[in-house]
């Protein structure tokens, strides 16, 4: 239905159908949405605009008086309950260079994550000098995290851990099988 001119509305008057639906017909004609998920606002003091829906990890910010989506970049995203996966998850681990791919190791890390906060636990049977766990990003040199067994078979520790372009990083077990080792993924950096 078109715009109809808006009638003067009288005091106790009866409304009726055809008025609510001549009324409601208005308001369809007003709202400009295309996509579910369209927001409208006053982009005027006489007129109304439509903002398209907006992507994943876009935010609803304020540029010229107007909102606007934007994508933030370097963002932190916590997660409410900690990432893992069954590979990861107090299993035992050969000496050995694994590469892991962040949102193969669980869904919920986008392929966009540019790193991860990570709590890792390595726990060996005996004491053994030398013993060591250390994660990087893929094809990095130097260690971002380094759990070492010199006097205890216990250890913990947290890091942030940056990924490669492709969203990998390497966990290396070194001298030693390590009897168990939990990766637990708390958030991701955009």
């Amino acid at each position: 239905m078109a715009w109809v001119t808006p009638r003067t509305w009288v005091l106790n008057e009866l409304v009726n159908p055809t008025k609510m639906n001549t009324l409601r017909s208005n308001l369809n004609e007003l709202w400009k949405y295309t996509t579910a998920g369209d927001i409208l606002y006053a982009g005027s003091s006489t007129s109304l605009s439509r903002l398209p829906i907006g992507t994943t990890n876009q935010v609803l910010s304020v540029s010229g008086g107007v909102p606007v989506w934007r994508t933030i970049s370097n963002q932190t995203i916590l997660f409410t309950e900690p990432k893992t996966n069954a590979s990861w998850n107090g299993s035992s681990k050969s000496v050995a260079s694994y590469n892991i791919t962040a949102n193969s190791f669980n869904s919920d890390i986008p392929t966009t994550a540019k790193g991860i906060i990570a709590f890792i636990t390595a726990k060996w049977s005996t004491d053994g000098s030398g013993n060591n766990i250390h994660i990087k990003t893929k094809g990095a040199t130097n260690p971002i995290i380094y759990l070492r067994n010199d006097t205890n078979y216990y250890i913990e520790k947290q890091a942030t851990i940056p990924l490669d372009s492709n969203g990998d990083f390497t966990v290396v077990v070194q001298t030693a099988t390590c009897d168990y080792v939990k990766i637990h993924i708390v958030g991701y950096i955009l």
